[in-house]
């Protein structure tokens, strides 16, 4: 029978290179290479065994489920603070530290976009005075059609995970008074959309809901939402987004409804204007359009 897991395997596009930034930048032990199978062994200190393998084949071996990226490895840590600065030191594509008050996490990337989660242990007493479960109650809403005015953004989801996403929050919030028809002022709404159905880009709109188009502001766009009925919930401060996302996506599956990507639309969330784009525990309010399971 099988006991463990005894290697992984990571797709590269150059093994040298590869077992560079393996050994310098996250102390793997450079074990062999052969040229001619195209393929290196290193080696943790524990003894864990990374296979890395030299192809044109395939780019990486991240997946999209609701599109959230994920990777298929993760590593553990004891020290996930000293490993974020590193890191980042280092120009590694990685996200904040997240902590949902039993363990705290960080993806990060590899040069070849290959993606890792690390997951760290929170020291018992400091576990103890944080809230252990996260409930996220959700309810169905309809939203009717309207327009919206604001900034694009395009990239994948390592790069919106590096600040990308927030950078345009922000120009957003300078730039607010320059469009004259803004409905509600005080909150800005983040539309996701596939640029390419299944594939790893994704467009994101920062934008404000405007009574009518006209006078918009030099390279600002417009977007147009029918209505549409929503999954909604609201994601507090100091709680988990990665959760957030599953208990609204658990939701939906277990009454009966399913995504419902007009024109390729994912979701999108409502932020408080005034509210830090590059805040470690921002808060908002989730929305994603949804229909019955026997609609087509």
């Amino acid at each position: 029978m099988i006991e463990q897991i005894l290697y992984n395997q990571i797709p590269v596009k150059n093994i040298p290179n590869a077992v560079k930034w393996y050994t310098e930048v996250l102390s793997f032990e450079f074990i062999w290479h052969s040229e001619e199978e195209k393929m290196a062994q290193l080696n943790l200190p524990s003894g864990q065994i990374l296979f890395l393998l030299e192809t044109d084949e395939q780019a990486n071996i991240n997946f999209t489920q609701h599109g959230v990226k994920h990777g298929v490895t993760g590593f553990h840590t004891k020290e996930i603070e000293k490993l974020y600065r590193q890191l980042r030191a280092r120009n590694v594509k990685v996200t904040e530290i997240t902590d949902d008050g039993e363990n705290q996490f960080l993806d990060f990337f590899d040069p070849d976009g290959n993606m890792f989660n690390v997951q760290c242990d929170v020291p018992r007493k400091r576990r103890m005075k944080m809230t252990v479960s996260q409930k996220n109650e959700a309810n169905l809403t309809e939203k009717k059609a309207f327009h919206a005015v604001g900034l694009e953004w395009e990239g994948t989801f390592a790069e919106a995970g590096t600040g990308g996403i927030r950078a345009v929050h922000r120009a957003l919030q300078e730039r607010l008074k320059e469009n004259p028809h803004v409905i509600n002022p005080e909150t800005m709404l983040g539309l996701s959309y596939h640029a390419v159905p299944g594939g790893e880009r994704f467009t994101h709109y920062a934008v404000v809901e405007v009574e009518k188009v006209e006078k918009v502001p030099a390279r600002m766009v417009t977007v147009s939402i029918p209505t549409l009925t929503y999954a909604t919930c609201k994601h507090d401060k100091n709680q988990r987004i990665d959760q957030s996302y599953h208990n609204i996506y658990h939701w939906i599956k277990s009454q009966g409804y399913k995504e419902n990507n007009v024109d390729n639309l994912t979701h999108f969330e409502q932020y408080p204007m005034s509210q830090d784009p590059y805040a470690d525990d921002p808060e908002f309010v989730i929305m994603i359009p949804i229909v019955s399971q026997g609609i087509k």
